[in-house]
């Protein structure tokens, strides 16, 4: 479903770190105190969309892969986000009109150092589990499970990378640590005005657990006492063997099919509040 992401942005507004003919920093900020950047997560960037309602900027080209700013291109928020926040080994899955990006990418992530581990990667669809393309965020991951693997990751952090918006990965990671969570959600405070039939929306308790989530609805559970509402960013942080068990159980998207189901099942959920960020 459509995320949040959009709304953190335009609450936060990223700033790349550029040097001159390279939108990125080699060196990630300062690490605040207190957090240990992993080496153990690895990320999966969604870079497949067609992004049909910004045409005509996708004629030719896939929504991440849509110029901001010059140089940049959307996707360079996500991926700025992970090389700041000590994510060096990432997979960027990619379907529709993907020259352009595939070009982007080559040209502007190749001082990552394969030595040691680190890459920016990009994984076209390949039909991995039969005659389809990807159905959705979690078939998606699903077809790229066995290339997962084999990097032995502890964590796998979802992403998406058509969206603007400034982030350090590692405080999620931490609160997905300290309270030994499997499965943890991004979420960020919007109007209930904003959100209403816009947004997949939770519900959490007094720990920041998940109680209910809901997809577009006319009228969604506010914070007590707040005229706002926590919305899904679309950002998953998942311990590894938890991924492969809710992906077995079926379902193409992970808003719209995946969370529901497991919390229907009684699986636990931690929200992370973007606020805290």
């Amino acid at each position: 479903g459509r995320s949040a992401r959009t709304e953190a942005g335009n609450a936060r507004t990223s700033s790349l770190r550029a040097a001159p003919g390279r939108p990125i920093s080699e060196e990630p900020e300062a690490v605040p105190a207190g957090i240990v950047a992993s080496m153990e997560t690895l990320a999966l960037v969604m870079a497949g969309g067609a992004g049909e309602r910004l045409r005509p900027l996708t004629d030719h080209r896939a929504k991440p892969a849509v110029q901001f700013g010059g140089f940049y291109r959307i996707i360079d928020f996500t991926l700025s986000n992970c090389i700041n926040s000590g994510l060096r080994q990432v997979f960027v899955l990619t379907q529709y009109k993907s020259y352009s990006l595939s070009n982007h990418l080559k040209v502007t992530y190749g001082f990552l150092s394969r030595r040691v581990g680190e890459f920016i990667d990009e994984v076209p669809a390949q039909m991995q589990r039969g005659g389809d393309w990807y159905q959705g965020t979690a078939d998606a991951v699903r077809q790229n499970l066995t290339l997962v693997e084999q990097h032995c990751p502890r964590r796998v952090l979802v992403l998406s990378g058509d969206h603007v918006y400034k982030m350090d990965y590692r405080l999620m990671e931490r609160s997905h640590l300290e309270r030994a969570a499997q499965v943890t959600l991004a979420v960020c405070r919007v109007d209930v005005d904003k959100a209403r039939s816009a947004y997949g929306v939770v519900q959490v308790d007094e720990q920041g657990v998940i109680l209910d989530f809901v997809e577009k609805s006319p009228d969604p559970p506010v914070i007590p006492g707040t005229r706002q509402c926590l919305a899904s960013m679309g950002i998953y942080l998942f311990d590894f063997e938890t991924l492969g068990e809710w992906l077995a159980m079926g379902g193409d998207d992970f808003g719209h099919n995946v969370l529901p189901g497991m919390l229907r099942q009684g699986k636990t959920i931690h929200a992370y509040d973007f606020t805290e960020n």
